[in-house]
C-alpha cells in the first residue's frame, strides 16, 4: 500500500497536465474556427461588394451597397436613365444624354465599374 501511494502525486500532476493540454487544445480549435470565418465573411464581402446599388444626380454616379464607393458613369449633367436591364453580373442601362441621343451603359455589377459604353447613332435626342 505504502508503494502505491507514492505514485499519486505523480497521477495528480498526469491529470492536470492533460487537462491543461485538452483546454489549449479546445482553445486552439475555437480560434482556428473563428480565423476560418472571417476569412470566408471577408471574401463573400469582396465578392459581393461591388454591385451598384443606387444612383445619384440624375445617373452620374452609382453606389454601391458593401464597399460604399461611387462608381463613375462618365455621363455629361443632365443624363436621363431610360431602361435597366440586369443579369447575374451585369447591368445594362438605356440612357438619354442631352444633345446626344441614346447610349447604352454596361456596368460589371461584382467588380463594380464600368465596362463600356454605346452610342446608338440613329437615335434622336
Amino acid at each position: 500500500m505504502n508503494e502505491q501511494m507514492r505514485f499519486v502525486p505523480y497521477l495528480k500532476v498526469a491529470v492536470i497536465v492533460m487537462g491543461v493540454m485538452i483546454l489549449v487544445g479546445l482553445l486552439g480549435l475555437g480560434y482556428m474556427l473563428y480565423n476560418k470565418s472571417q476569412k470566408r465573411e471577408a471574401a463573400e464581402e469582396a465578392n459581393a461588394g461591388g454591385a451598384p446599388a443606387s444612383s445619384e444626380s440624375g445617373g452620374m454616379s452609382a453606389q454601391s451597397t458593401r464597399s460604399q464607393r461611387l462608381v463613375s458613369l462618365g455621363l455629361p449633367p443632365g443624363s436621363r436613365v431610360g431602361e435597366m436591364t440586369a443579369t447575374d453580373d451585369r447591368l445594362v442601362l438605356n440612357v438619354r444624354v442631352p444633345g446626344q441621343g441614346e447610349r447604352i451603359v454596361i456596368l460589371d455589377l461584382r467588380k463594380g465599374g464600368v465596362i463600356g459604353h454605346v452610342a446608338l447613332e440613329n437615335a434622336t435626342p
